[in-house]
């Protein structure tokens, strides 16, 4: 499942628990838009990556070409602005400056192995919870929620959001291309310091090992490997993975303030599911 389906669900969902009638095309436009928008930047960020693959096909850019790929990028993100011309709950243009300054950020760390984890929490809510937070406060703001409830949607899709993503760089680590439909081990290939990276770093025995290896900035496919394997055989992967349950147990503890029914019930089993995943990442 791709980040937009998770911020789409959440705004949704959202939108519901707070209240949210059936047939309201704002939220339907809204939710579209946000689909287009992350689209365009995934359109973009296979580029940078040279991704082969995303959701289990041909990139864009290798489908068609580089130039194509920018402008067709820009196409969908126009036309996810057409869709909520005259909503009147919508966010600022700033939440696509959010985004890309989070990715001219991330580019600005690659293969900085003194880049710290402070950094990389900044870059995760940039690139992808600022998203999810935008989009649940839109479903409860179309919903007409209070104040309070409004600001309880947002914790819930920033913290949803944190928690995607570490567990979203844990898969690239742990996980194949042929269970996550895109290409793999691309952070240690592109020296992209992801959380499970960054606390390898601090093991006393592997630390030192790993930086120097990820300090080389041309990686053969066995020095890649060895890297990983290095990786495992530190308590990285746990540790980063008691970090996405805490913001998870954040979000599920923000929707104590709306009423219990089947939706506030599905955000809080969307929640759990985003590590779940982590727990089967062959499936």
């Amino acid at each position: 499942m791709a980040t937009p389906a998770y911020s789409i669900q959440s705004e949704d969902l959202g939108y519901y628990a707070c209240g949210g009638k059936e047939g309201n095309r704002d939220i339907i436009n809204c939710s579209s838009a946000l689909e287009l928008f992350h689209s365009a930047t995934l359109i973009h960020d296979d580029i940078i990556d040279q991704s082969p693959y995303r959701r289990g096909k041909q990139s864009a850019h290798l489908k068609y070409s580089i130039s194509e790929a920018l402008t067709m990028g820009r196409l969908v993100m126009v036309k996810g602005f057409e869709l909520v011309k005259g909503v009147k709950v919508f966010f600022e243009p700033d939440i696509i400056f959010d985004m890309i300054n989070a990715e001219l950020e991330e580019g600005y760390a690659e293969h900085n192995v003194n880049a710290g984890i402070e950094s990389y929490l900044s870059i995760i809510n940039g690139k992808t919870a600022t998203l999810m937070r935008t989009a649940s406060s839109i479903g409860a703001g179309i919903a007409g929620a209070s104040s309070e409830m409004r600001v309880s949607a947002e914790e819930y899709g920033y913290n949803l959001g944190m928690a995607f993503q570490i567990t979203d760089d844990l898969l690239d680590l742990i996980s194949t291309e042929a269970a996550l439909g895109k290409s793999t081990r691309i952070d240690v290939c592109t020296g992209k310091f992801t959380l499970p990276i960054l606390l390898a770093f601090e093991d006393a025995s592997k630390g030192d090992k790993i930086k120097l290896q990820l300090s080389n900035q041309a990686l053969s496919s066995d020095s890649i490997e060895c890297i990983i394997n290095d990786i495992m055989e530190t308590d990285a992967i746990e540790r980063s993975l008691e970090m996405a349950e805490m913001f998870i147990s954040n979000a599920i503890d923000s929707t104590s303030m709306f009423s219990d029914s089947v939706f506030s019930e599905s955000l809080r089993h969307l929640a759990k599911y985003v590590v779940d995943r982590v727990s089967t990442p062959d499936i």
